[in-house]
């Protein structure tokens, strides 16, 4: 990325030189107020910190990878797709673009900032992407949950006896989903929280990790994908979202029109875990918020494999991706330094 980083910033200087040169001979009197598209983005990205950059790879690499997964649904496998996930992903994508030409041009709409409006549109603008990520389960490749349902009996864990277990126990089986579900509620109020009270920097880097772990996320599940440990685990226990998130994934790598809807998407890492322990991270330095999210988010991480959301090598792989994600951004701005 650090290369595919310079590359871009060698060619947005160039441009930014070649227009000006252009706009110099044309004669242009105001060139803040005559600046075309591509000046403006040209010199907001040599202008960008390592973190607004990050975002910007990873959101347009995003992109890509699910353009690349449709493209090659159209030319080879012919998995099935319903025309409904086209109009909405049209949609999003149309979203997307209204929120990015938003942001390209706030300093000028608002030359007095207004940090939190800014970045709750970057953060958007990531969330939308993530919006997209049900196409990826046109990949071609099979999915690894026999692999990931192994590893963990490896290392003694046996997930259907540790469910029959654990659901012998009817409140804590209801405590434990209530935490389960509250990563909703904590995507909803944290960032927009962070952005109100914190400096730009922080809420940038938040940003950035936040971009970064979804893009290895979505690698990882198209290149090694999984349909879920309902594919593997006794049903007695599931609930239907993931008995059908199974199946739907079965039906669509048929070629089969789904006959269900799943809930959720992607096993192998857990984002339950990536995002949880990400919010957790960033607010570690506010004692007040950092201390409860910790207990949330640790009895969050316990109930995805205890509830049968997710295999407990789900749970490492979100970790050690959270992990890379951090040390890489904060490694840009060390080298910046």
């Amino acid at each position: 990325m650090a290369i595919f980083s310079q590359v871009i910033t060698t060619i947005m200087t160039a441009l930014k030189q070649d227009i000006s040169t252009a706009n110099n001979n044309i004669g242009c009197a105001d060139n803040n107020v005559h600046k075309s598209l591509f000046t403006y983005l040209a010199e907001t990205y040599i202008d960008a910190n390592p973190a607004q950059k990050i975002t910007l790879f990873c959101v347009l690499l995003s992109l890509l990878l699910m353009g690349f997964s449709y493209l090659y649904n159209s030319v080879s496998t012919h998995y099935f797709t319903e025309p409904k996930s086209y109009l909405h992903s049209i949609a999003a994508l149309a979203f997307f673009a209204a929120i990015a030409v938003f942001v390209g041009y706030y300093k000028t709409l608002f030359p007095t900032s207004r940090k939190p409006i800014l970045l709750t549109c970057v953060f958007l603008c990531v969330f939308v992407v993530m919006s997209l990520a049900a196409i990826l389960r046109l990949t071609p490749l099979p999915p690894i949950d026999n692999y990931l349902f192994h590893f963990d009996q490896l290392i003694g864990l046996d997930q259907n006896q540790i469910i029959n277990a654990f659901f012998q126990h009817k409140y804590l089986v209801i405590f434990f989903g209530l935490a389960y579900a509250s990563l909703t509620i904590q995507l909803i109020i944290l960032p927009v929280s962070l952005f109100i009270f914190f400096k730009q920097e922080h809420c940038e880097r938040f940003i950035a990790y936040f971009a970064l772990v979804n893009f290895i996320g979505l690698v990882i599940y198209y290149f090694f994908p999984t349909a879920s440990p309902a594919s593997i685990l006794d049903h007695k226990y599931l609930v239907d979202g993931q008995i059908n998130l199974a199946l739907e994934f079965k039906q669509i790598h048929q070629g089969i029109t789904p006959t269900v809807v799943g809930a959720g998407l992607i096993s192998f890492p857990s984002f339950h875990i990536i995002w949880a322990t990400l919010l957790t991270y960033t607010f570690r330095k506010t004692k007040r918020v950092f201390y409860p999210l910790l207990v949330i988010n640790t009895l969050l991480t316990a109930s995805t494999f205890l509830l049968g959301w997710h295999y407990f090598v789900d749970i490492l792989g979100g970790w050690a991706v959270v992990a890379f994600a951090i040390w890489f951004v904060d490694k840009q701005y060390s080298f910046r330094k």
